[in-house]
């Protein structure tokens, strides 16, 4: 599962992050260039915790929060 925060096509990368639930996710996003929310509730053998994303949250509805209070 992965969302990017743009509002629409021909956003910047610097207006998007990955949201996911997996190792590929993870390292997706980080390839991309883009901050990486991870969701604890994944498939991925590796505690989540320990995937490397710049936030990791526990329930879907926590991420409008994170993306509010964001750093810019």
């Amino acid at each position: 599962m992965c969302s990017l925060r743009s509002s629409g096509w021909g956003q910047r990368p610097s207006n998007s992050l990955l949201v996911g639930d997996s190792q590929a996710d993870v390292q997706s996003g980080q390839a991309a260039g883009l901050p990486v929310i991870a969701m604890r509730y994944g498939y991925t053998a590796i505690p989540t915790d320990q995937l490397g994303a710049d936030l990791v949250l526990d329930a879907f509805h926590e991420i409008p929060k994170a993306i509010a209070n964001w750093p810019r």
